[in-house]
C-alpha cells in the first residue's frame, strides 16, 4: 500500500480501481495501515457502484485484507476476494 509524505506527516493510500474501465472508484487515506482504512474504500467503492453482487476484490496478503471485518463486508456485499498467492 502506498504511502504519501504530507505537510503533517505520512498518510497510507488505499485504492480500490476498475481494471476493464481503468478507472479509480475508491480511494482513502488514513495515518494508519489496518482494516479500517481498507473497509472504508470497500465500503466507498460498493456504494458508488450500487453494491454489485460477484465483483472480484484482488489485493495483496496483508492482514488488513484477512479480519475478520473486511471479509464480513464482503460477505454483506456479495463480493469475493482473491489475494495473489490464491491466483498463482
Amino acid at each position: 500500500m502506498p504511502n504519501i509524505k504530507t505537510g503533517e506527516g505520512w498518510l497510507y493510500l488505499s485504492v480500490i480501481i476498475d481494471l476493464y474501465g481503468r478507472k479509480v472508484i475508491a480511494r482513502q487515506t488514513s495515518r494508519y495501515i489496518d482494516r479500517h482504512l481498507v473497509c472504508n474504500t470497500l465500503k466507498q467503492a460498493s456504494f458508488r457502484r450500487h453494491f454489485p453482487k460477484n465483483l472480484l476484490i484482488h489485493s495483496d496478503q496483508g492482514s488488513k485484507y484477512c479480519s475478520a471485518d473486511f471479509k464480513q463486508l464482503l460477505l454483506q456485499y456479495g463480493q469475493r476476494h482473491k489475494s495473489k498467492r490464491q491466483l498463482l
